[in-house]
């Protein structure tokens, strides 16, 4: 706002040009100082809102999504999918491999996170 306008107050007649001139340059090296400091802020925030933003949807998500799988006993069974084939699925429940046959499954549940 200044560089454009400057600050409202008041001003006295200088006394000669060669003080008008003074203060006119001082003014405007001022007014170009604070240009060059709002142009910085300006990039730094969008660089910020960049970052920000860039963090929300690339970054890592909370909890550990996988699938839910009930079996026709009632069993259930929940982990993240190694392998599905038209025969069985196979999870890592508490670090290892479990495979599921197909005829034995009754639900399949995709979860955020699997509780024990």
């Amino acid at each position: 706002m200044r560089a454009a306008y400057g600050l409202p107050k008041r001003r006295f007649a200088e006394g000669a040009l060669e003080e008008l001139l003074i203060n006119e340059r001082r003014s405007v090296g001022r007014a170009v100082a604070d240009l060059r400091r709002a142009i910085f802020c300006g990039f730094f925030a969008l660089a910020v809102v960049t970052a920000g933003v860039g963090t929300t949807w690339y970054g890592a998500r909370s909890g550990s999504p996988g699938v839910q799988i009930t079996d026709v006993k009632g069993k259930v069974s929940c982990g993240p999918l190694i392998a599905l084939d038209s025969r069985s699925m196979e999870i890592r429940v508490n670090g290892l491999a479990k495979k599921v046959p197909m005829r034995d499954v009754l639900a399949v549940k995709a979860v955020d996170e699997c509780r024990p």
